[in-house]
């Protein structure tokens, strides 16, 4: 595994412990959701050189979390919902 991949599996492991952590707090799935991707797109907005890039990126983040879920539910033996192994050192695939 390369170090840039390294790097972003510990941002996004502290991104997704936050989330984790304020559901726990019984905070809204709905609001959360919201919210993250409301700074991921400030923040590419904020930080592009060509802002019109952000979209593009974010909607393959999008298809990406898309595609994970849908295979992690459809490999889950547990009968669990897939969220509920969902924990801060879940890979990206």
């Amino acid at each position: 595994m390369s170090d840039k991949q390294k790097e972003f599996d510990q941002i996004l492991g502290k991104v997704r412990a936050r989330a984790i952590s304020l559901l726990k707090d019984e905070k809204a799935a709905s609001d959360i959701s919201f919210a993250l991707t409301y700074v991921a797109t400030e923040l590419g907005l904020s930080t592009a050189d060509q802002p019109v890039q952000v979209f593009p990126l974010i909607l393959r983040a999008m298809t990406q979390a898309s595609d994970d879920f849908s295979r992690a539910s459809q490999t889950d033996k547990t009968g669990l919902d897939p969220f509920e192994a969902l924990d801060s050192s879940s890979p990206i695939h």
